[in-house]
């Protein structure tokens, strides 16, 4: 164990200021575990990159912040304990970090395994992490807390809660925003991903079936033949949240959306190779325009309101009772019902491929 004899001073790594320590002095130590500071530590400070030669598992505490800004920490397994932020670059396989009061960010290089992740227990505050892939052994998420996990080239896996509404995989606030990505590979917490939140950002190589309460979404599935499934418990609106245009994007597959118990809110491009699927037990309807390219399939139990300057782009079938339809090109009609009133308008041709009723 290296520490401060006096509480709360510095500790800084790569240096010989405050308490300092220099990769030349750390590798003169062969040890299974490396402990550096304690509770009672001022702040921890990586000023150059370093990585034990004998060391397999280091240890960082504080009770202030661990930061290492552009430098990276390299050693097999790391384990850091603050009483703030925790902000670093490592290359390591095994990691773990727990922030008694602040953020915690990791930028990894490879494949990691974050085998406990707490930011702030009790208080709204946010984990993002980004590596070559992700499996979270364990976490601690409450509240408002904001989750980033990006896998640059792997899948991420999460821990199974069960995808149920009693004990979701994430189950987080009504201010909180989650986002999942891994464009090179897929995510998964058993055969169904659970999710309540307030926000819900989800990119993925491969297909996805989702259990979520959540307000916003916004979904990309870039795999050959891989399909995206939601089944939301209450409202929702599919909408555009990272600024990339897209709401919902399907590259080689269908869309289905489901919403058990409230309206859905159409906004922004969604679009699919596949069908498209909208079904809400209550109501169709929207905010802003929304260009819809794909063929789409949409019910509702109550009214299919879209008003704005909307462009559907291929055939749209629709079951609702007061249906209403703008779009600025030409609308295509496949099979549709509406038990109440009908209104289509269109600034192109108005055509019917299907029966309505």
């Amino acid at each position: 164990t290296l520490k401060q004899k006096t509480d709360e001073r510095p500790i800084n790594i790569g240096t010989d200021t405050s308490l300092g320590l220099l990769e030349t002095e750390i590798d003169t130590i062969t040890a299974n575990i490396l402990q550096i500071g304690d509770t009672n530590s001022g702040a921890i400070t990586i000023s150059s990159s370093f990585g034990p030669d004998n060391v397999n598992t280091l240890n960082l505490t504080s009770g202030s912040t661990i930061l290492s800004g552009i430098n990276i920490i390299a050693v097999d397994t790391l384990n850091m304990n603050a009483g703030a932020k925790i902000d670093v670059d490592t290359a390591v396989s095994n990691i773990s970090a727990i922030s008694a009061a602040g953020n915690i960010i990791i930028d990894n290089t490879g494949d990691l395994t974050v085998s406990n992740a707490i930011p702030s227990a009790g208080s709204d505050f946010s984990l993002f992490i980004e590596s070559d892939s992700i499996t979270v052994i364990g976490w601690t998420l409450d509240g408002n807390d904001d989750v980033t996990l990006i896998a640059t080239s792997g899948d991420i896996t999460i821990p199974d809660g069960g995808g149920s509404t009693a004990s979701d995989d994430i189950n987080l606030g009504t201010g909180s925003r989650i986002r999942l990505e891994a464009l090179l590979g897929g995510i998964a917490a058993g055969s169904v991903i659970g999710i309540t939140g307030e926000e819900l950002i989800i990119k993925s190589n491969s297909s996805q079936f989702l259990v979520t309460s959540v307000a916003k979404i916004d979904a990309e599935i870039t795999g050959a033949g891989s399909n995206l499934d939601i089944r939301e418990k209450n409202g929702l609106s599919i909408e555009d949240l990272d600024g990339d245009d897209n709401a919902m994007k399907v590259e080689s597959g269908y869309i289905s959306v489901e919403v058990s118990a409230g309206n859905l809110y159409l906004e922004d491009t969604i679009q699919a190779s596949g069908q498209i699927s909208l079904l809400a037990t209550v109501n169709i309807s929207q905010i802003n325009p929304v260009i819809i390219n794909g063929i789409t399939d949409m019910e509702a139990s109550g009214n299919i309101i879209l008003n704005e300057d909307n462009d559907f782009v291929s055939t749209l079938s629709f079951e609702g009772s007061n249906v209403s339809l703008v779009d600025i090109n030409d609308i295509d009609l496949g099979n549709s019902s509406a038990s109440g009133t009908l209104g289509v308008t269109a600034e192109g041709s108005i055509t019917d491929s299907g029966a309505i009723t």
